[in-house]
Parts: C-alpha cells; structure tokens; sequence
C-alpha cells in the first residue's frame, strides 16, 4: 500500500514538471515578444546566434507590420500546432513562425493559411545548416505578401462592377414582369 501511495505521489509531481517542460519554451517565447519579435531557445538545434538573432530582430523592427519568430528545441506538439499556441499564448495579429528542432510552422492573421503554409514549406525545403538565411527569406517572403484587404489582394473595381450590372440585370427583368402582367388595353 506504501509503494502505491508512494508512486502515486511521485507521478503527480512528475506530471507537472513535464507539463511545464513542454510550455516552458513556448511560455519564454510569448514574454519574450512582448519586448523584441525574436525568441532563441538556448537548447535549440538548429540554432542562430545572438548576433543573427539581434540582426533578425532589427530588420523585422524596420518592417510596418508584425512579424514574431521563435527558434525552438523539439516540442512533444509539430510545428504547426506549436505556432498556433505561441498565437494563442501572445493574442496579437501578426504572422508568427515557429522553428521546432529545424521544421517550420508558420500562422498569420493577415494573410490566407494556404500562402503561410507556402511559405512554410518552402522553408522546410531548404537545409537547416542554412537557418538565418532561411529565416531571413520568410520574413521576406512575409514582407512581400499582400495583407487581406489590400487593393491588390481584393479587386473592388470589378466586385462594384458586378453589382452594378447585376441591380440592372434584376431592373430589366423586374420591369419586363411589370408589363407582361398587366391586361392589354381593350
């Protein structure tokens, strides 16, 4: 009954320390944030360096939208379900890119989920000895793509055309109706 009692106790302390393990990076990551949009875990492989870290996080600082990256060690969760808690965790728009032991989870609130998952890919694509440079290329590539509800993203002059010819298509008819109706004059 003792080594019952005993393992029992040693599992529930054991639960959470492994449950903050697995959050710990994540949880650094989002406080991280708050202050600068690049986060390194130190346990993390691949890794870059302070320098390119410092250098990652002035060049997304010079970009007018935001952009928060995390350089993690291998989580229990992929890339992707990791990019969606550091999301969750931070509750800030903006395009987010997890790099989970080398693999690439990428999430933006200002662009569709099809051009993040591009992106990602397109990382993952690359060797991971060449991860500042590939980071360098997504926040690039984040750079260059059109938030939604940009002119370019939505073509509003044809939306408004289209409307327009469809309140004459429905006058047309409306007034065709109209006078089918009414009786020929006697």
């Amino acid at each position: 009954m003792r080594v019952a009692v005993l393992l029992v106790s040693l599992v529930a302390m054991l639960l959470p320390a492994s449950a903050a393990a697995h959050g710990g990076a994540i949880d650094d990551a989002v406080e991280t944030f708050e202050t600068t949009p690049v986060y390194v875990d130190p346990n993390a492989d691949p890794t870059i360096s302070d320098a390119r870290a410092q250098a990652l996080a002035d060049r997304i600082a010079s970009i007018d939208r935001p952009i928060y990256v995390a350089v993690l060690d291998e989580q229990d969760d992929p890339p992707h379900d990791v990019v969606h808690e550091l999301v969750e965790g931070l509750g800030k728009p903006g395009t987010y890119v997890a790099v989970v032991a080398g693999k690439f989870g990428v999430h933006s609130t200002e662009f569709a989920h099809e051009r993040a998952e591009e992106i990602a890919a397109r990382a993952d694509a690359r060797p991971s000895g060449e991860l500042a440079a590939t980071l360098d290329d997504v926040v690039a590539d984040v750079e260059s793509t059109p938030a939604l509800g940009d002119d370019e993203d939505t073509p509003w002059g044809w939306i408004a055309v289209g409307l327009v010819g469809i309140a004459l298509a429905a006058t047309a008819l409306t007034l065709y109706a109209v006078r089918r109706r009414r009786p020929a004059p006697r």
